[in-house]
């Protein structure tokens, strides 16, 4: 009888997983198939886990990269661009004065 390679032989054993199939079983080719497509079957889900858990551990790289923790100890900037700077900070100042300016009068107004 041939008997289709599917792992390692240990006395007259096919494989080494708890799928463990003994020849001797095997007497017609139609238990040889069931016996291939459970251990397919077996390998598939194996497949299934390995790409899940490297799904994971991706998506667990992808949080590290995003948590990174920085502190920035010195600004070095040309006197040009720092009045610059400081010029636009004033513009954009200037909208937040009046909603507070507008604020103020209204409750003032009301004492």
């Amino acid at each position: 009888m041939i008997v289709p390679d599917l792992g390692k032989h240990n006395d007259n054993v096919i494989g080494d997983q708890p799928s463990q199939v003994h020849i001797t079983e095997l007497t017609q080719p139609i238990d040889i198939e069931k016996a291939i497509l459970k251990t397919l079957r077996e390998q598939n889900e194996l497949l299934v886990n390995i790409s899940n858990l490297l799904a994971r551990s991706s998506e667990i790289e992808k949080e590290k990269i995003n948590h990174i923790r920085s502190r920035i100890v010195d600004i070095d900037m040309p006197i040009g661009s720092m009045v610059g700077f400081i010029f636009k900070w004033l513009i954009a100042l200037i909208p937040i004065g009046i909603i507070l300016g507008i604020f103020s009068l209204i409750l003032g107004g009301c004492q």
